[in-house]
């Protein structure tokens, strides 16, 4: 954690011009570090829900079928916003998915179930 925070500026900077350069960069990764930075700063260091969402639906319209999005989403959107039904639909919508459905992803959509399958588990103790 403390490595993580040394270096979250930089980090940030750096996915800003992957951002400004190829939004579609790894199945629309700087939309879904947004989405995940978004929700998991503090208001008041710059944290916000709504750009959260925003740069999480832009990362599943450019590849609907890569599971992680929708896996971070629910980890760390979902319970910041205390949505549970939307927690439990989008595990549900990547445990019963097609790992096929991003041809080039298979594997990571395979990991992407397994965590999900933890994530279910903890879902009591997120809510």
């Amino acid at each position: 954690v403390t490595t993580l925070l040394k270096y979250k500026d930089r980090i940030k900077r750096v996915m800003d011009r992957v951002l400004e350069l190829d939004p579609d960069y790894f199945h629309g990764a700087p939309h879904r570090y947004f989405g995940t930075y978004f929700a998991k700063v503090p208001h008041y260091a710059g944290g916000d829900l709504k750009k959260s969402r925003a740069h999480f639906e832009q990362a599943l319209s450019r590849a609907p079928g890569f599971f992680e999005t929708k896996l971070q989403m629910a980890e760390f959107y979902a319970p910041k916003k205390k949505d549970r039904a939307l927690f439990d639909r989008l595990l549900h919508e990547v445990l019963e998915g097609d790992v096929t459905a991003q041809q080039d992803a298979v594997p990571e959509n395979r990991l992407a179930q397994q965590a999900a399958r933890r994530l279910q588990a903890r879902g009591d103790q997120l809510f």
